[in-house]
């Protein structure tokens, strides 16, 4: 079963715990997977998607991405990722391990979760809520102001609004 308000909190603990405030762009995603957790976010040449995860071993970890992708659909795709790390391949015992790609079963549940880790980080409940109400122009918001504002896609941004159930 989708667990929103559990991935939710997972959200805040990271973002508590590091500091990270939204809107993020994607250099300041690279940069606190950098500088915050053991890992880093390179470019690949010929990706087949869009980022994936490399766990290098049981403490360090890689999200490639193809740098062919427009820098509003990476973010989510990377956040999509760290919501994998997060919510996936930690160790269920608080040590800070990594689970290895074998162990870890990954199907439709989990990219829920991962998606709903990626939009939350990205775009906060209630911050978006907010948003949609500032940027409203006689009872219409626009979406590509929304999207500008977050760093994300228009899809993103509708995707995000539908499950809000915004509209």
């Amino acid at each position: 079963m989708y667990r929103k308000l559990y991935v939710d909190g997972c959200v805040d603990i990271v973002c508590n715990a590091v500091k990270v405030q939204s809107p993020l762009t994607l250099e300041q995603l690279c940069q606190i997977i950098q500088e915050n957790l053991p890992g880093s976010c390179v470019p690949k040449d010929n990706l087949k998607e869009d980022a994936r995860l490399v766990i290098l071993d049981d403490s360090s970890f890689t999200i490639e991405y193809a740098n062919t992708v427009p820098e509003t659909k990476l973010l989510f795709s990377i956040a999509h990722e760290l919501g994998h790390l997060i919510l996936h391949f930690l160790e269920d015992d608080g040590n800070g391990k990594l689970k290895t790609k074998e162990s870890v079963n990954i199907g439709e549940v989990e990219e829920y979760e991962a998606n709903e880790f990626a939009a939350y980080l990205l775009m906060p409940d209630e911050q978006f809520i907010s948003k949609c109400k500032e940027f409203s122009e006689n009872g219409m918001i626009p979406i590509n102001k929304l999207a500008k504002y977050f760093h994300v896609s228009n899809r993103t941004a509708i995707v995000r609004g539908m499950v809000l159930g915004l509209w």
